[in-house]
């Protein structure tokens, strides 16, 4: 495809009643403007079905701009596209071909051979040519946001994670919780939420330090994850308590069963924290969900057992009636 004439388009419009003198030319400007942003020019061809690309690049040792190009067709870009952006992208052309989006936006993600990862491309554009009144050319640029990208997934892995103990937080229970909710809502699943406080642990905080006290907590939340299920997950609320979320259960019994094994796992545990020997164990409050249900009510009921449990002995569980059976 042939490229766009720079010197006319640049002159056209409102850049020809600009009272300015450059100092350099149009297409030097341009230059200027792609490698300073790190961009990629490109152009698509509705007529042809073909994409052009151009990089810029300044050369110190000439002290001129070199510009590399290439030409590749719709259906060959495509096969470098993933799978979840390729619609996307021939969407996103259409609906700009068709007046519907002014301006093409789009981020996609691009890899020239299966064995390289994935970059990010934030691509812009809008239609420069047309032909017959009819769009002809695209043109815009890309640049490549991938460290952006990743740094942004690192930080929203960050605020779902609690720093001390690696453990998924509240903000990830919330959004597993809504998640799931949904499916349980169109398919009847049963689910359900452990409200689990550790017995003891203050005492590490007052007999010892803070510092021990962070590394039991590391410790027996790891012990925790261990005595789980593949299908559930332990999250850190604050402080010494935690939250198990079951996603899907087939009869309340499992939840006997796994509450039992919490308790017995941490009956009459007995650590040795800097010479100081602590016993800690575990109350456990359990509620099953209801469609009514919001995280918060769920929590609520679960804490409300946990609590009926401290004020009974301690290191137990509780779902509901003397036997055992979840009454909610």
């Amino acid at each position: 495809m042939k490229g766009v004439d720079y010197r006319a388009l640049l002159t056209q419009g409102s850049f020809s009643n600009i009272n300015y003198s450059p100092s350099i030319s149009t297409i030097e400007q341009l230059f200027t403007v792609i490698d300073g942003n790190r961009c990629t020019y490109w152009e698509f061809d509705f007529i042809t079905n073909q994409f052009y690309f151009m990089k810029v690049a300044w050369d110190a040792s000439t002290k001129r701009f070199t510009a590399r190009s290439s030409t590749v067709s719709n259906i060959e870009l495509i096969k470098h596209l993933h799978p979840s952006d390729q619609h996307r992208l021939q969407t996103k052309l259409r609906l700009h071909e068709e007046g519907i989006e002014p301006v093409f936006r789009a981020q996609i993600r691009y890899r020239k051979s299966p064995e390289r990862s994935w970059h990010w491309l934030n691509c812009r554009g809008r239609i420069i040519a047309f032909e017959n009144e009819q769009p002809k050319v695209v043109a815009g640029i890309y640049q490549n946001v991938t460290r952006e990208q990743n740094r942004q997934e690192r930080l929203k892995r960050m605020a779902k994670r609690d720093p001390l103990t690696g453990l998924p937080n509240r903000y990830a229970l919330q959004e597993t919780f809504a998640h799931c909710q949904q499916h349980t809502n169109e398919s009847s699943m049963n689910m359900a939420l452990f409200y689990l406080d550790l017995d003891g642990f203050k005492e590490v905080n007052d007999k010892i330090n803070h510092r021990a006290g962070d590394e039991l907590l590391t410790k027996l939340a790891h012990k925790l994850t261990h005595l789980t299920r593949h299908n559930e997950t332990v999250y850190r609320i604050g402080g010494d308590e935690f939250a198990l979320f079951v996603p899907r259960y087939q009869s309340k019994d499992e939840l006997v069963v796994l509450a039992e094994r919490i308790t017995k796992a941490f009956h009459a545990e007995h650590v040795n924290m800097y010479g100081t020997q602590i016993s800690i164990g575990i109350s456990i409050g359990i509620a099953t969900y209801r469609i009514t249900d919001t995280l918060d009510s769920l929590l609520e009921r679960a804490d409300t057992r946990m609590y009926r449990v401290k004020n009974n002995g301690k290191s137990g569980f509780w779902m509901g009636s003397a036997n055992h059976s979840l009454d909610d």
